[in-house]
């Protein structure tokens, strides 16, 4: 008899496909791991592109406007804005202004800004109350939250003329929401004092 024989190919044969079966469930698990990785890169990329917006401050904009003509304007003497009961100085000492960005405050519902205007001569103050609303604004968990405002009121408080001084003469509310657009919210009409 020769059973070994046959014994001795059957279990060569048994081997090959043993191997053969290996290296095919080795490339599937490769195949598998490389799919899993790929899925795990895009999950972790697409979680890290964070779409906060660049500009992300707030801050009321005004713009100056001569108060007789109505043109644009600046204010060609020396011009430092501060908040009234804080340190704080919101524009310190600019010449030929023509336009502000003034943060507002956010805990209170009231800001009074103090426009000190003064030339090497003479100096004087107009004080302006903006009253507002505060809404808090939340982009997304990856982004600080911000609070946006509605300005509700405006009331100015003239100064004593000195002559030769610019002077504030009025305000108008152009746009009361203040957020991430950069648009104008408050016109400053000014002229000179005689």
């Amino acid at each position: 008899m020769n059973w070994g024989i046959g014994h001795s190919a059957g279990r060569k044969s048994a081997a090959k496909r043993h191997r053969s079966g290996a290296m095919r469930l080795s490339r599937h698990i490769n195949i598998c791991v490389a799919a899993c990785v790929a899925v795990i890169a895009a999950l972790i990329a697409s979680c890290s592109s964070i779409d906060c917006p660049l500009k992300n401050t707030v801050s009321a904009s005004c713009l100056f406007y001569n108060s007789e003509t109505r043109a644009a304007a600046t204010v060609g003497d020396t011009l430092t804005v501060t908040a009234l009961g804080a340190d704080s100085v919101l524009y310190n000492r600019g010449v030929n202004t023509s336009s502000l960005a003034l943060p507002m405050a956010y805990a209170g519902q009231a800001d009074t800004l103090v426009f000190h205007i003064s030339s090497t001569e003479a100096s004087r103050t107009d004080t302006l109350v903006l009253g507002h609303t505060n809404e808090a604004h939340f982009e997304s968990i990856d982004c600080n939250s911000v609070i946006f405002h509605t300005i509700t009121s405006l009331s100015l408080l003239r100064g004593t003329d000195v002559s030769g001084l610019t002077r504030i003469d009025s305000v108008a509310l152009v746009n009361p929401k203040v957020n991430y657009n950069e648009v104008t919210n408050i016109n400053i009409f000014i002229s000179t004092a005689p």
